[in-house]
This record gives C-alpha cells, sequence and structure tokens, in this order.
C-alpha cells in the first residue's frame, strides 16, 4: 500500500539468529534497482560477507545455484556461520531466499532439499514453475513428488520428459516419482508452496 499509494519503496531485509541480527538490505543506489530485482533481501552489508553453498558437501555454489546460506560476521566472530535458510545469488550479489533445508524429504536415508530439485526443474524449457512436496512411500519412507506450472504459452511436459531432463542433471534420489501439471502450484499467502494442497494432488 504504501508503495502503490505514497511511491515509497519498501524492501525486504534479511538476518537471522545464527547471524546476530541483519545481514543485508538495500542502499539508496539499491533501491533503484527494488522492481528488476523482486523478490530479493538485498545484498550483504558493509563488511560482512555472503555465500550460497551445497547443502551435501558444503562447498560454495556457482551464481544462481541454491543451496544454504553462509555468512561472515564480524560481530560474532571469525568463521563463517551457516543457517538452515535456503537461497541464491545473483551475478550482483542479490541474495534470493527460497524456503528452508528444514523441509528436507528423507528418502530412504538419503536427503532431498526440495527447493533444490525445483530450481533444476525450472531450467526445463517447458516448465514455469516447480514446487515439490514428501508424499509416503513403503519401502523408502518417504519420497519426492512435484507440482509443474507449464511456462506461459507452452505445451505441458509429459512425465517422461521431466524425468529424462533431470536425470542427467540429479542424483536419481533426488527425482521425484510423480509429477503434476496444474494450473496454479496451491500457495500460501506468503507465495510458499502450502503443503496440504500439495498432498492433495498426489492422493
Amino acid at each position: 500500500m504504501l508503495e502503490e499509494d505514497y511511491g515509497i519503496p519498501v524492501a525486504e531485509f534479511y538476518g537471522a539468529t545464527e547471524f546476530a541480527g541483519i545481514i543485508t538490505g538495500w542502499t539508496s543506489a539499491d533501491l533503484k534497482l527494488l522492481t528488476a530485482k523482486r523478490g530479493s533481501v538485498g545484498r550483504a552489508l558493509p563488511g560482512i560477507q555472503i555465500r550460497v553453498v551445497s547443502s551435501e558437501t558444503g562447498a560454495p555454489l556457482p551464481v544462481g545455484q541454491t543451496g544454504l546460506v553462509e555468512a561472515l560476521v564480524p560481530r560474532i566472530g571469525p568463521e563463517w556461520a551457516r543457517t538452515n535458510d535456503l537461497a541464491r545469488l545473483d551475478e550482483a550479489g542479490f541474495l534470493y531466499l527460497e524456503g528452508r533445508a528444514d523441509d528436507a524429504i528423507l528418502r530412504g536415508g538419503f536427503k532431498v532439499i526440495p527447493e533444490e530439485v525445483a530450481a533444476v526443474l525450472r531450467t526445463h524449457p517447458k516448465v514455469g514453475d516447480a514446487a515439490l512436496i514428501g508424499i509416503p512411500d513403503e519401502r523408502v519412507g518417504m519420497v519426492p513428488a512435484a507440482a509443474i506450472e507449464k511456462r506461459a504459452g507452452g505445451s505441458a511436459p509429459t512425465s517422461q520428459e521431466l524425468e529424462e531432463f533431470l536425470r542427467s542433471r540429479l542424483p536419481a534420489y533426488k527425482i521425484p516419482v510423480r509429477f503434476a501439471v496444474v494450473d496454479e502450484i496451491p500457495r500460501t499467502e506468503s507465495m510458499k508452496p502450502r503443503r496440504e494442497g500439495m498432498r492433495a494432488l498426489f492422493r
């Protein structure tokens, strides 16, 4: 309302208990990019370094890949601190939050991070958006299933196309066992996938 009615920009900042406060924000110059960087929580504040690392190896990830947020924050010490927040960095250093690693699906002892798989699915030319949920499996406990929104103006991808696409990009245990192409992924008011609505797609 502030932005629409009074022209006052509304920007999100990011912090966590692990970092003892806020670690990203927007300078007055960055606010000019607010529309282009919609969805970002800004860039690292002065004196703070941020990186995104693999949830499996802890190795820093390239620009655009989703992983766990780590920060080097002088006020808490000389070591990198890590959260369970999933995010990606763009080429200009803007951070985009993607969810929580706590939402991991345990598939027979292997951990599947829903947003990591969804991020790969979004690179498929027929996929507009994707989200994952864990569904019960008698043999391994839980398995991943994916809801897919097709790209606007295009045709819907088939399950076989999606499986083949993921097979060359992810380990087998991360590949969803079921796909549902929907007009719109069930979401909460904060635009996160709504778990009950997602589970209902695979009953």
